[in-house]
């Protein structure tokens, strides 16, 4: 039973269950129809994920055709590089520093419209994101208004997500703690962010592969990826509109519509309101 569970990706069915404990029969995660680019990517990210680090203060420097990661926690911005267990945490107002000059450089995110709101404007030169959670979406591996990394992970891979965040969020504090002023180290919620990020790359990696084998190079690469970066402008920015444009819209719309009603009130022969289910239900099926 936990073997097949497993193969299905039902990690919190196994948890109910209580069956987390448990480890699957030998072959029974790797079988040989298990994808070689899986096991590859699945391999490498447990080769790092115990060393992964977070660099405070530290200097990184990006290069043009670098792929990097880049997420948020409530107060710093996370920037790490493909493969490197080194997650740097910074300020988000030197990020612009960071990628200034820089015209080519894969930026991949998670949810990255909604995140990088605690930077005060948008990166420059940065006109297109590639955002694991659009690309999710796209495909149906994810659903629901908040977007579930957890989720993606498990319906990409096939496997269970190999972190256990909930031990790495900040726990209740007890009462003595919270009147004598103690507060959680946020290290551990910065620690959990960061192997999420440096996960986020290799999943990144394996949607690569999903796009060019459903051939939705030019939806996400020149549509919704471009989108990101758009709308997060217009978030924050707002836009321009022409109130004369708008007006005439309007206008347009208004007359069509009227002329739209007169010619089904010419065809059922009598005058009623369209608007109303019960009405044109009666009009449709009943006269």
């Amino acid at each position: 039973l936990y073997d097949e569970l497993y193969r299905l990706s039902l990690k919190q069915l196994i948890k109910k269950l209580g069956l987390d404990n448990m480890k699957t029969s030998e072959g029974a995660s790797n079988g040989d129809s298990e994808d070689p680019e899986i096991a590859s990517l699945v391999e490498a990210f447990d080769a790092i994920k115990d060393r992964i680090t977070i660099v405070s203060n530290g200097d990184i420097t990006l290069k043009d055709k670098d792929v990097a990661g880049i997420d948020f926690t409530s107060d710093k911005a996370l920037v790490a590089l493909y493969g490197d267990p080194r997650v740097y945490e910074i300020d988000p107002e030197s990020l612009y520093d960071l990628f200034s000059g820089k015209s080519d450089i894969k930026l991949v995110a998670f949810d990255y419209k909604n995140k990088s709101k605690i930077m005060s404007r948008a990166l420059p030169q940065i006109d297109s994101v590639f955002d694991t959670a659009i690309g999710g979406y796209v495909f149906n591996l994810i659903d629901g208004n908040k977007p579930d990394f957890a989720r993606l992970y498990e319906s990409l891979f096939l496997r269970p997500y190999p972190l256990e965040d909930e031990d790495l969020a900040p726990k209740q504090l007890d009462l003595t703690a919270q009147l004598f002023g103690e507060t959680e180290p946020a290290e551990s919620v910065s620690l959990s962010a960061a192997k999420r990020l440096v996960l986020n790359l290799f999943v990144s990696t394996r949607m690569e592969t999903l796009i060019r084998e459903k051939k939705k190079e030019k939806l996400l690469y020149e549509i919704e990826f471009p989108l990101v970066v758009t709308l997060d402008a217009i978030e924050r920015n707002g836009m321009y509109a022409s109130s004369e444009m708008l007006s005439e819209l309007h206008r347009e719309f208004s007359e069509r519509l009227s002329s739209t009603e007169q010619e089904i009130y010419d065809l059922t022969g009598e005058t009623f309101n369209i608007g109303s289910p019960k009405q044109l239900a009666e009009v449709l099926f009943e006269k």
